[in-house]
Protein backbone atom coordinates (compact mmCIF):
# COMPACT_ATOMS: atom_id res chain seq x y z
CA UNK A 1 0.00 0.00 0.00
CA UNK A 2 1.59 3.53 -1.27
CA UNK A 3 1.70 5.55 1.47
CA UNK A 4 4.23 8.38 -0.27
CA UNK A 5 3.94 10.79 -2.75
CA UNK A 6 7.12 12.90 -4.19
CA UNK A 7 5.80 16.12 -6.17
CA UNK A 8 7.75 18.45 -8.24
CA UNK A 9 6.86 21.86 -7.92
CA UNK A 10 7.81 23.56 -11.41
CA UNK A 11 4.77 23.05 -14.11
CA UNK A 12 4.18 19.98 -11.85
CA UNK A 13 2.27 21.94 -9.19
CA UNK A 14 2.93 25.34 -9.91
CA UNK A 15 2.82 27.39 -13.77
CA UNK A 16 6.29 28.31 -13.99
CA UNK A 17 8.52 27.18 -16.71
CA UNK A 18 8.37 29.96 -19.02
CA UNK A 19 8.78 32.55 -15.91
CA UNK A 20 11.84 30.54 -15.08
CA UNK A 21 13.32 30.93 -18.40
CA UNK A 22 12.45 34.57 -19.10
CA UNK A 23 14.33 35.09 -16.18
CA UNK A 24 17.54 33.16 -16.85
CA UNK A 25 17.92 34.26 -20.59
CA UNK A 26 17.31 38.05 -18.82
CA UNK A 27 20.67 37.16 -16.15
CA UNK A 28 22.33 36.22 -18.74
CA UNK A 29 20.70 39.27 -21.52
CA UNK A 30 22.58 40.98 -18.60
CA UNK A 31 25.77 39.42 -17.49
CA UNK A 32 26.94 37.14 -19.79
CA UNK A 33 25.65 38.11 -23.46
CA UNK A 34 28.28 35.99 -25.15
CA UNK A 35 26.50 33.28 -23.65
CA UNK A 36 23.02 34.37 -24.45
CA UNK A 37 22.32 32.37 -27.70
CA UNK A 38 23.97 29.15 -26.06
CA UNK A 39 21.57 29.25 -22.55
CA UNK A 40 18.74 30.01 -25.29
CA UNK A 41 19.29 26.46 -27.07
CA UNK A 42 20.50 24.53 -24.08
CA UNK A 43 17.79 25.06 -21.30
CA UNK A 44 15.87 22.21 -21.75
CA UNK A 45 13.58 21.05 -18.48
CA UNK A 46 13.44 17.66 -19.89
CA UNK A 47 17.44 17.38 -20.45
CA UNK A 48 18.78 19.52 -17.19
CA UNK A 49 17.75 18.75 -13.63
CA UNK A 50 19.47 21.73 -12.19
CA UNK A 51 20.29 25.32 -12.93
CA UNK A 52 24.22 23.07 -12.27
CA UNK A 53 23.66 21.06 -14.82
CA UNK A 54 22.93 23.98 -17.43
CA UNK A 55 26.18 25.90 -16.30
CA UNK A 56 28.22 22.74 -16.93
CA UNK A 57 26.98 22.25 -20.51
CA UNK A 58 27.83 26.25 -20.75
CA UNK A 59 31.22 26.45 -19.06
CA UNK A 60 31.90 22.58 -18.83
CA UNK A 61 35.99 23.48 -18.23
CA UNK A 62 35.83 26.10 -15.69
CA UNK A 63 34.31 24.61 -12.12
CA UNK A 64 35.08 28.07 -10.53
CA UNK A 65 32.86 29.78 -12.62
CA UNK A 66 29.99 27.65 -12.76
CA UNK A 67 30.16 27.68 -8.64
CA UNK A 68 30.28 31.50 -8.71
CA UNK A 69 27.17 31.92 -11.29
CA UNK A 70 25.36 29.02 -9.43
CA UNK A 71 24.99 31.00 -6.43
CA UNK A 72 24.37 34.06 -8.26
CA UNK A 73 21.83 32.70 -10.72
CA UNK A 74 19.80 31.22 -7.79
CA UNK A 75 19.72 34.25 -5.70
CA UNK A 76 18.33 36.10 -9.07
CA UNK A 77 15.72 33.40 -9.53
CA UNK A 78 14.46 33.48 -5.93
CA UNK A 79 14.34 37.57 -6.06
CA UNK A 80 12.48 37.51 -9.80
CA UNK A 81 10.65 34.51 -9.21
CA UNK A 82 6.87 35.81 -7.63
CA UNK A 83 4.75 35.67 -10.83
CA UNK A 84 4.29 31.48 -10.48
CA UNK A 85 0.86 30.63 -9.56
CA UNK A 86 -0.42 27.28 -8.49
CA UNK A 87 -2.41 25.43 -11.49
CA UNK A 88 -6.06 24.89 -10.98
CA UNK A 89 -7.60 22.62 -8.39
CA UNK A 90 -3.59 21.88 -7.18
CA UNK A 91 -4.08 23.66 -3.76
CA UNK A 92 -7.24 21.78 -2.91
CA UNK A 93 -5.65 18.49 -4.36
CA UNK A 94 -2.73 18.59 -2.19
CA UNK A 95 -4.90 19.10 1.23
CA UNK A 96 -6.93 15.84 -0.01
CA UNK A 97 -3.95 14.07 -0.23
CA UNK A 98 -2.31 15.11 3.12
CA UNK A 99 -5.09 13.17 4.97
CA UNK A 100 -3.88 9.42 3.08
CA UNK A 101 0.12 10.24 2.08
CA UNK A 102 3.11 11.92 3.62
CA UNK A 103 3.91 14.13 1.19
CA UNK A 104 7.60 15.01 0.02
CA UNK A 105 8.56 18.06 -2.50
CA UNK A 106 12.02 17.81 -4.83
CA UNK A 107 12.11 20.86 -6.75
CA UNK A 108 14.93 22.21 -9.42
CA UNK A 109 14.58 25.58 -7.81
CA UNK A 110 15.88 26.91 -4.51
CA UNK A 111 14.65 25.47 -0.98
CA UNK A 112 14.00 29.19 -0.55
CA UNK A 113 11.50 30.10 -3.05
CA UNK A 114 9.63 26.26 -2.69
CA UNK A 115 9.51 27.51 0.91
CA UNK A 116 7.75 30.81 0.10
CA UNK A 117 5.36 30.18 -2.56
CA UNK A 118 4.36 26.88 -0.35
CA UNK A 119 3.62 29.74 2.33
CA UNK A 120 2.05 31.86 0.47
CA UNK A 121 -0.36 29.57 -0.76
CA UNK A 122 -1.11 27.98 3.29
CA UNK A 123 0.23 24.82 2.18
CA UNK A 124 3.71 24.41 3.32
CA UNK A 125 2.37 22.72 6.53
CA UNK A 126 1.44 19.68 4.58
CA UNK A 127 4.87 18.80 2.75
CA UNK A 128 7.05 16.35 5.28
CA UNK A 129 10.46 17.62 3.77
CA UNK A 130 11.27 20.21 0.95
CA UNK A 131 14.50 19.99 -1.01
CA UNK A 132 14.88 22.63 -3.39
CA UNK A 133 18.71 22.48 -5.82
CA UNK A 134 20.83 24.86 -4.68
CA UNK A 135 23.19 22.75 -2.29
CA UNK A 136 22.22 19.05 -3.51
CA UNK A 137 20.89 18.90 -7.35
CA UNK A 138 17.34 17.69 -7.72
CA UNK A 139 18.53 13.62 -8.46
CA UNK A 140 18.23 10.54 -7.26
CA UNK A 141 20.16 11.88 -4.40
CA UNK A 142 16.88 13.60 -3.06
CA UNK A 143 15.19 10.66 -3.28
CA UNK A 144 17.33 8.79 -0.76
CA UNK A 145 17.25 11.86 1.61
CA UNK A 146 13.47 11.04 1.54
CA UNK A 147 13.56 8.07 2.33
CA UNK A 148 16.48 8.45 5.30
CA UNK A 149 13.99 11.15 6.97
CA UNK A 150 10.74 9.08 6.44
CA UNK A 151 13.02 5.80 8.60
CA UNK A 152 11.49 3.66 6.16
CA UNK A 153 13.57 0.81 4.47
CA UNK A 154 10.13 0.49 1.93
CA UNK A 155 10.22 3.74 1.36
CA UNK A 156 10.78 3.87 -2.94
CA UNK A 157 7.98 0.88 -3.06
CA UNK A 158 5.33 2.23 -0.98
CA UNK A 159 6.01 5.84 -3.01
CA UNK A 160 4.63 7.63 -6.01
CA UNK A 161 6.46 10.16 -7.74
CA UNK A 162 4.60 12.75 -9.58
CA UNK A 163 7.06 15.02 -11.85
CA UNK A 164 6.74 16.35 -15.29
CA UNK A 165 10.28 15.46 -16.89
CA UNK A 166 11.66 12.49 -18.96
CA UNK A 167 15.18 13.46 -16.78
CA UNK A 168 12.51 12.82 -13.49
CA UNK A 169 11.05 9.78 -14.54
CA UNK A 170 14.70 8.70 -14.75
CA UNK A 171 15.63 9.64 -11.16
CA UNK A 172 12.40 7.53 -9.77
CA UNK A 173 12.82 4.58 -12.10
CA UNK A 174 16.75 4.37 -10.59
CA UNK A 175 15.13 3.92 -6.72
CA UNK A 176 12.02 1.71 -8.20
CA UNK A 177 9.66 4.07 -7.86
CA UNK A 178 6.01 4.09 -9.71
CA UNK A 179 6.34 7.27 -11.87
CA UNK A 180 3.42 9.36 -12.57
CA UNK A 181 3.78 12.24 -15.34
CA UNK A 182 2.33 15.34 -15.46
CA UNK A 183 1.44 16.75 -18.88
CA UNK A 184 1.15 13.44 -20.11
CA UNK A 185 -1.84 11.71 -19.54
CA UNK A 186 -2.44 14.20 -16.79
CA UNK A 187 -2.66 17.87 -17.10
CA UNK A 188 -3.20 18.40 -13.41
CA UNK A 189 -2.79 16.21 -10.50
CA UNK A 190 -6.49 17.13 -9.91
CA UNK A 191 -7.08 14.68 -12.82
CA UNK A 192 -4.97 11.84 -11.45
CA UNK A 193 -7.95 9.20 -10.05
CA UNK A 194 -5.34 6.56 -8.43
CA UNK A 195 -4.66 8.53 -5.86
Amino acid sequence: MKKYIIFDLDWTLIDSHNNIKEIIFEYFRINDIDNYDNVRYKLDFNKIASIKDLLIEIYWNNHNLIEKIHKKLYNYLDQKNHESEFIDWTIEKIIKLSNKYKLYLSTWSSTKFANEILKKWWIYNYFELILGSENIQKSEKHLDIFQNHSNDNNFFENSYSIWDSEKDKYFAELRNIDFIKIWNKYKSISEIKIL
